[in-house]
């Protein structure tokens, strides 16, 4: 039962990651508009369109920022995981839900490639997996819990999620 109501979530997550992600793709026509302003999405719902607007258009300082600024808006409890290698440096930011000791890692990077539009540099998984926080609380099955990492520096190797797993136990 409780690997049932993990699929469930898992498929629940792929239903609504692929639409999102379609939408958010599309290609303007012009320039690229200016990013939202972060009180207007911190004003929105949680849906992960409106949260994809966090990361859409910003650079990566003001991409790892507006996630910080998400979760402490919102009151999420977060661990923060700063680091600094000769390749890069960064902070990954990680969410637990549950408490159970299987733990189940989904992880969305917040960085971008200079230029990006942002949905298609990983702003709807981002989206998808705030919005999975706020409402995954009754969906984790017992003895399980939910890591949410959103990790720093994935356009160097995933250098951000290689620290993480290097330094951090799971």
């Amino acid at each position: 039962i409780r690997s049932r109501a993990l699929n469930q979530t898992l498929r629940l997550l792929q239903f609504v990651l692929r639409p999102v992600a379609r939408l958010l793709n599309r290609r303007p026509a012009g320039p690229l508009a200016p990013p939202t302003p972060l009180d207007a999405v911190l004003a929105g719902d949680d849906s992960p369109g409106n949260l994809a607007r966090l990361l859409i258009g910003r650079d990566t300082a003001g991409r790892q920022a507006a996630v910080a600024r998400y979760l402490e808006h919102r009151g999420i409890p977060f661990r923060r995981h700063g680091f600094a290698r000769d390749e890069g440096h960064g902070e990954t930011y990680a969410v637990e839900v549950g408490a159970g000791n299987r733990v189940l890692v989904l992880c969305a990077h917040h960085d971008a490639v200079a230029g990006s539009p942002g949905a298609n540099d990983n702003a709807a998984a981002v989206g998808v997996l705030l919005h999975l926080i706020a409402t995954a609380e009754g969906l984790v099955p017992a003895g399980w819990r939910v890591r949410c990492l959103f990790t720093a520096a994935e356009e160097i190797d995933y250098l951000g999620a290689r620290v993480y797993v290097e330094e951090t136990p799971l």
